[in-house]
């Protein structure tokens, strides 16, 4: 008899004003792969990297939409829309398809995810006469983050091949974001290129390195 694995499904909640997940255990997942046959979820429009499907028993109740699930000892998040079949005309436990890409290479304590502290500046980066950015920032924020270096290739441009910038991406609780163009990390300030909501309650941010 096919039996799937235990996960955890980490739900975000901002009890007491900190950010945090809280790990729900949930059993008889199904966990494979994605083809390079699959070619429509291999790889996503948004530029996703899809890794997994996991088959979600019928007997579950919680949102799987934006959120993060940990097995194989490593932290991956949702992508896209969970899609739901109807009991009654699918056979075995399972009717739901979950898709995920890695999130962390490494699923560490949860509460640790939110270690990392940004400042984010409303201010802009213009270049100077010999084509170096010169930031004009206003009074910064510090907010709570988790700060991921480096996106996937294929978001690099062929100018910044030549090792003239850095990307990074930073996640932020919704509620702390105002639309900053600037973030500010260890001493490294940053423009913001793209921003998106991931569907739990945080907002996802490309950032490109300032030229110094």
């Amino acid at each position: 008899m096919i039996r799937g694995i235990s996960v955890q499904l980490l739900q975000l909640s901002r009890a007491g004003g900190t950010p945090a997940w809280t790990p729900v255990t949930v059993e008889n997942v199904l966990v494979a792969p994605v083809t390079e046959v699959d070619n429509s979820l291999a790889y996503l429009p948004d530029g996703h990297r899809a890794v997994y499907h996991l088959g979600i028993p019928k007997a579950d109740t919680h949102s799987w939409e934006g959120q993060l699930v940990q097995f194989f000892g490593a932290t991956w998040a949702v992508v896209g829309i969970p899609t739901k079949g109807i009991d009654g005309l699918i056979p075995g436990p399972w009717n739901t398809k979950v898709t995920v890409e890695l999130y962390r290479s490494a699923a560490p304590d949860v509460n640790s995810l939110w270690c990392d502290t940004v400042q984010l500046l409303s201010g802009s980066a213009a270049q100077d006469p010999e084509g170096y950015e010169v930031i004009t920032p206003a009074a910064p924020r510090s907010v709570a983050a988790i700060f991921n270096r480096g996106i996937e290739a294929e978001a690099v441009t062929e100018g910044d091949k030549a090792g003239m910038r850095q990307h990074s991406i930073v996640e932020l609780w919704t509620g702390d974001y105002e639309g900053e163009t600037l973030v500010s990390f260890e001493g490294t300030t940053y423009t913001v290129e793209t921003s998106k909501p991931t569907g739990r309650g945080t907002v996802l941010l490309t950032l490109r390195e300032v030229w110094r």
